[in-house]
């Protein structure tokens, strides 16, 4: 099961081998897939993840302090999470795992290979 997101802010937003950027609900997300960000007026941007000191698009940086508006998953496990005035958009793969998930309180979800979603958690004490 998908939590509710709406409402949350992206704090912080970073780029290495992955893009990964938190909310202010301590949510991770951490897309290992092909990254496309689709501004509402623009056309897309690829993000290259080449691993440290990649230059990070303005337009990713761009996303640090916008409220997530909704969050969908295809039936090809693409993730697609829509902020204020832009949609990030993380395709699924079908031999990898393309994003997770992490959530503050030991939830996991994962956009497995071949279109799986697999999620754990909270974790109980």
């Amino acid at each position: 099961m998908i939590p509710s997101f709406t409402g949350q802010r992206v704090t912080t937003v970073s780029l290495d081998y992955m893009v990964r950027f938190f909310t202010d609900a301590g949510w991770q997300f951490d897309l290992e897939g092909d990254v496309e960000l689709h501004p509402a007026d623009d056309k897309p941007v690829h993000v290259d993840k080449d691993g440290p000191g990649t230059p990070m698009p303005q337009i990713l940086e761009s996303i640090r302090g916008q409220e997530i508006r909704d969050i969908q998953i295809s039936a090809r496990g693409d993730l697609d999470i829509a902020l204020e005035t832009v949609r990030v958009v993380t395709r699924g793969n079908r031999n990898y795992e393309a994003w997770q998930v992490y959530g503050p309180q030991g939830e996991i979800i994962v956009g497995g290979p071949g279109d799986t979603l697999t999620s754990w958690g909270p974790r109980r004490n």
